[in-house]
């Protein structure tokens, strides 16, 4: 379940990363045997309404704007990235 979470994070990222964008990825051992783990980006971000969806297991949360460039987006930056 840890591994798909992973992917899913990283894959959103870098989704929704512009070309030259950023994203970092962390794990800290912390206190009480726990791996603190941290990925961030500088994509876009997401609306107030999409974070409000972003756990409910029967919602979907989409962007269709952002639907057209992201296929060869993510060819670009996955090559690059996942190294």
């Amino acid at each position: 379940m840890i591994d798909a979470l992973t992917r899913n994070l990283v894959s959103n990222a870098i989704k929704f990363s512009n070309t030259g964008g950023k994203i970092h990825i962390s794990a800290t051992h912390e206190k009480n045997k726990f791996v603190e783990v941290k990925i961030t980006d500088s994509g876009i971000g997401m609306t107030k309404e999409l974070q409000s969806k972003m756990f409910l297991m029967k919602e979907k949360a989409s962007r269709p704007e952002l639907q057209e460039n992201l296929a060869q987006d993510l060819d670009c930056c996955s090559v690059k990235s996942c190294r």
